[in-house]
């Protein structure tokens, strides 16, 4: 159960404050590279991996240390 998964492991409020801070920063970012005049789907490719590593180590260094 999840429950058990951050008992052990990792604390729920880093995990939550870590998905909203996540969420807003992959809006900015895309909204940021849409209105320099890239395609949605261009600007998406650009920024997955880049948000891919962000959130690997984020999620290794800080909510489950």
């Amino acid at each position: 159960s999840s429950r058990s998964i951050f008992h052990k492991k990792g604390r729920s409020k880093k995990y939550i404050i870590f998905i909203i801070l996540t969420w807003l920063l992959e809006w900015f970012l895309l909204e940021s590279l849409i209105n320099l005049d890239f395609s949605k789907i261009t600007s998406i490719i650009i920024l997955a991996p880049f948000l891919a590593l962000i959130s690997f180590f984020l999620q290794r260094f800080y909510v489950f240390r």
